[in-house]
């Protein structure tokens, strides 16, 4: 597999990061049209359209960049760009928080049950490959790919170690396996079948250093991996081509290493592709008409003034203005503020005026409110982004807002989750396969016999505070609705709706106790022969 360690030729590091995409034609150099991919494979002209959206999300020289590629007429300032907005809303809510794993509770493939002990190592597993993915990075990573990109390729990795183990004999060990995002700017291309299962990919690496012990220099690796390779058995071929050319398939050099599934001990490639929704692309056109109005405004209302000769010939006919010798400008012209005004000393009789000029500006900024309008209007997630303590909204629109806003939240997560259970049973396939300590089959059983099924936990987008939750509980148990009940309606976490039985189980029991104790009391005092008016009876 691959590794991001030093060792090994198995081992590998993606040897590049931000300026190296541009200097290696990544995202930075897209100069292609854009065009929609197929719906099962990303290609050279996917990747084009990727470079326009990272800069719809980077906004910095927006429109400088945009006319570099060919995508606008004029590098032009950005007045308004709700893209960056809309990805960091999506990036604080979409995978946010901690991600609990809950094991499928069903029959598996055998025809038994899951047992107890089976769903603990499971859960288990999964977490020590989310410890060694970093997770708590990479989920970020990956909600930002999707709300930037639209498509997240996730790869399954192993780490190995050297000198080998001697009970394995020669050769490379693995230590651990992880999740990795594959940089989108890496991606030749990638294909799926209907399923939207990965057949083949190849993923071009600039590197300096070979993994495979040749010299040093400035080189490609290049790793192809196929289902089946000329209809035979799959697996992944690796390729180093010189410089930083970018070869076709049929051009690559003799293969400098190469693995089949068999020798591997699994059967699939090891990427998973989501595919995500990003409404704000189809807005983009808008954003741009917005931005080329504010232009047109700015332009339009830099002042312009008219200079007159205020003299005729012998004739009676208007001289022409005169005109400023350029060289004699410091004399004649004198800065009064940063580009606010200036004064011309002008010769003669000669005047200066403003010109005027049939300009509505006010039916300009309404063209420009009713387009940011429109584009708002159709991003949800962009008002509930910019709501703070200030924002006066009713109380029905801001429901609205928040329901819209989180089916879009609930579509990308949907999407990510699916990714991510497919990528982890990938994972512990392969420490099974690398015989990792806690992923035997006796530990968590097998894909084959449906024990790696798992979910991870529902959980609210937008977790209202304590004492609404509080207050609408109260509400609800004044109406008679089971307190259980009340607890699910109310949105409380099932670890709360779970240990609420306990809780009230011991109170219950306590006030069991206290009763009890009462009832001994009184039975004491009867029997003693206390009367109600607190005398003895002999």
């Amino acid at each position: 597999m691959i590794i991001e360690n030093q060792v090994g030729w198995r081992g590998r590091v993606w040897g590049w990061a931000s300026d190296n995409l541009r200097r290696y034609g990544g995202l930075g150099e897209a100069a292609v049209a854009a065009q929609p991919a197929e719906s099962g494979e990303i290609g050279e002209q996917q990747a084009a359209e990727y470079g326009i959206r990272w800069a719809y999300a980077r906004n910095k020289g927006l429109y400088r960049q945009l006319k570099a590629w060919g995508q606008v007429e004029h590098a032009m300032k950005t007045a308004w760009n709700p893209v960056p907005a809309v990805v960091r809303f999506y990036t604080e809510n979409v995978l946010f928080g901690a991600l609990d794993v809950a094991p499928e509770q069903r029959s598996t493939a055998d025809g038994a049950e899951s047992s107890e002990q089976e769903t603990d190592a499971l859960v288990g597993a999964i977490g020590r490959v989310h410890e060694w993915s970093n997770f708590v990075m990479l989920k970020q990573e990956l909600v930002k790919a999707a709300a930037v990109y639209g498509d997240v390729l996730i790869k399954v990795a192993e780490r190995t170690s050297l000198p080998p183990v001697p009970s394995q004999g020669e050769g490379e060990r693995a230590t651990s396996v992880y999740l990795q995002q594959l940089p989108l700017g890496s991606i030749r291309y990638c294909r799926a079948d209907e399923r939207g299962i990965v057949q083949e990919v190849r993923i071009d690496t600039p590197r300096l250093t070979s993994i495979f012990g040749t010299a040093e220099r400035e080189h490609v690796l290049v790793e192809i991996w196929r289902k089946s390779w000329d209809g035979g058995e799959g697996g992944v071929r690796f390729y180093e081509v010189e410089g930083r050319q970018n070869v076709a398939d049929q051009e690559l050099p003799v293969a400098v290493g190469a693995q089949t599934f068999g020798e591997l001990g699994y059967d699939f490639v090891p990427v998973v592709w989501a595919r995500c929704e990003t409404p704000w692309w189809e807005q983009t056109d808008q954003i741009d008409y917005y931005n080329l109005l504010a232009r047109k405004s700015y332009r339009l209302n830099v002042p312009l003034g008219v200079v007159r000769a205020n003299a005729t010939d012998s004739e009676g006919r208007p001289m022409p203005a005169p005109q400023v010798d350029r060289s004699r400008l410091p004399a004649t012209y004198e800065e009064v503020g940063d580009g606010a005004a200036a004064i011309m000393r002008l010769p003669g009789r000669t005047e200066f005026d403003w010109s005027s000029g049939p300009i509505d500006f006010e039916a300009l900024q309404r063209d420009m409110s009713e387009v940011r309008e429109a584009v708002e209007l159709s991003l949800p997630e962009y008002r509930v982004a910019k709501i703070d303590a200030r924002s006066a909204i009713a109380a029905n629109t801001l429901e609205m807002l928040l329901k819209q806003a989180t089916q879009r939240v609930l579509d990308v997560r949907g999407s990510l989750e699916r990714a991510l259970v497919r990528a982890q049973m990938m994972a512990l396939t392969l420490g099974q396969a690398a015989k990792l300590e806690g992923f035997a089959a006796a530990d968590i059983g097998t894909y084959e016999t449906g024990d790696f099924g798992h979910v991870f936990v529902e959980r609210a987008v937008f977790e209202p505070a304590l004492q609404t939750k509080v207050a609408a509980l109260k509400e609800l148990a004044a109406a008679q609705i089971p307190t259980k009940l009340a607890m699910q309606i109310v949105e409380f976490a099932q670890s709360v709706i779970d240990a609420y039985d306990d809780a009230a189980a011991e109170q219950a029991g306590r006030e069991r106790a206290t009763l009890a104790a009462a009832l001994v009391r009184a039975r004491q005092e009867v029997d003693s022969g206390a009367a109600d008016n607190g005398t003895t009876r002999p």
